[in-house]
C-alpha cells in the first residue's frame, strides 16, 4: 500500500518564497535555511528555517468511490487531513533588515496574506514582533539580523488506495435451514 502526501514541504517553501518575493520585490533573496556549505547570498536576505508542526484539529476523513464503467477501473481512495500549525522563523539580513522583517510581520496578519497563500490552499495564523539578533559571521564581524516567527496553518492530507464493494449487500431473507439442510 502507497501512501501520498497532498502538500509536500516543497510546496510549503515554494508559496512562502513567492509570497516574500512578492511582498518585498524581486531584489531580496530567499533561501532556505541548514543547508551546509553554501555562503549566504550577498546583499540583502530572507533565510526561512521550520521550527516546529503541531496539530491544530483532529483527522478528518474522506472517501472516493467511483465505480468501474466498462473497462475505466474506479477510483477507491482514503484522505486523512489533518490541519497542521507550521511554525518557520524568518531571518532578515543585510540593508534594509529592519524594514524587511516589519513589512513581512505587518502584512502577516493582514488580509493581503490571506489572499496570497490561499491560492496555495494556506493561510497565516500569526506571528510575534521583529527582534534585533545580530549575528558574529565566519570572519568574526557582526551582521545585521532581525528576525521573527510566523505561524502558518497547511492542510496536508495524505491518500491511500482502499478497496469497496461495487454492489451494495443483498438484503434479500434466505431460509438458510432449505438452503443448508442438517445432513
Amino acid at each position: 500500500m502507497t501512501y501520498t502526501l497532498s502538500t509536500t514541504d516543497a510546496q510549503v517553501f515554494t508559496a512562502l518564497r513567492a509570497f516574500i518575493i512578492d511582498a518585498l520585490g524581486p531584489g531580496v533573496e530567499v533561501v532556505r535555511a541548514l543547508d551546509n556549505r553554501v555562503p549566504n547570498p550577498a546583499g540583502p536576505f530572507i533565510l526561512i528555517s521550520e521550527l516546529f508542526r503541531s496539530r491544530i484539529a483532529m483527522n478528518e476523513t474522506n472517501y472516493v468511490d467511483t465505480p468501474t464503467v466498462g473497462q475505466t477501473p474506479g477510483v477507491h481512495t482514503e484522505t486523512a487531513t489533518a490541519a497542521t500549525n507550521i511554525a518557520f522563523q524568518f531571518d532578515c539580513y543585510g540593508n534594509g533588515s529592519s524594514d524587511h522583517a516589519q513589512i513581512l510581520a505587518n502584512i502577516w496578519k493582514s488580509h493581503l496574506a490571506v489572499d496570497f497563500l490561499s491560492s496555495y490552499n494556506m493561510a497565516p495564523l500569526f506571528n510575534d514582533d521583529p527582534r534585533k539578533m545580530p549575528i558574529i559571521n565566519g570572519e568574526n564581524q557582526y551582521e545585521l539580523r532581525w528576525t521573527f516567527t510566523a505561524h502558518l496553518q497547511v492542510n496536508p492530507g495524505v491518500t491511500t488506495s482502499r478497496e469497496f464493494s461495487d454492489t451494495p449487500p443483498s438484503t434479500e431473507v434466505v431460509n438458510v435451514s432449505a438452503l443448508y439442510p442438517i445432513t
